[in-house]
Formats: C-alpha cells, structure tokens, sequence
C-alpha cells in the first residue's frame, strides 16, 4: 500500500507596483492564495513568540506588516539576526518605516 506524499510550498510575494501583499500555501492536493492590500500597512516589525511541540520551548522571531491588524509574513526563525535582515529588506522595498525591537505578538496585534 503506497502513502500519499504531501509536499507543501509557502510563500509571500510583496507587489509594489499593484500595491498587494499575496501569501501562497501550495501543496500536492491543496492551493490557498490570500491577497492584502499594502495601504492597509504603514511599517514593517519582528514578532517574538514560543514554538511548542518541541523537547525544549523555543524562541521563534518573524517577520510583520504593522497595521490595524498585523500580518505575517515569512516563516519564524530561532535566530534575531535572520529576522532583522529580512524585516530591515522588506522595509527597504517597501519604502516602510522599520521597528527593529522584537515585541511579543498574540493573535496577530503587538503587546
């Protein structure tokens, strides 16, 4: 009896020039694209949250648009200095202010 393999692709793609923000969730069986508009954002931070599921809890940092409700954007890291570059990147493209202190995030707003 062969299993089904499900391989998954997440990815964000920030259009200037259409103003969008687009995240993608592909998989083998299953394709979810979810787009928001960038005037709904005015800055760019890092989030800092726990990871569970794991021996040890661990730090995870990430990537947000700040705005009335904030949005992930990549994946989480255990490592500041990977959040710190793709934030400070993300703020150059956009032209967006930029907020290099990582603050705690619970249900997608900043405490």
């Amino acid at each position: 009896m062969a299993g089904l393999c499900c391989a998954a692709c997440y990815s964000v793609v920030l259009d200037k020039m259409h103003g969008t923000a687009e995240k993608l969730l592909i998989t083998t069986v299953y394709r979810h694209v979810r787009r928001f508009n960038l005037s709904d954002y005015n800055g760019v931070c890092i989030g800092v949250g726990g990871r569970q599921g794991v021996e040890m809890p661990t730090v995870a940092y990430f990537v947000q648009l700040l705005g009335r409700k904030n949005l992930n954007l990549l994946p989480s890291t255990p490592d500041i200095d990977i959040a710190r570059t793709q934030a400070r990147e993300i703020a150059n493209h956009l032209g967006f202010s930029l907020d290099e202190q990582p603050r705690t995030v619970a249900f997608s707003r900043r405490l």
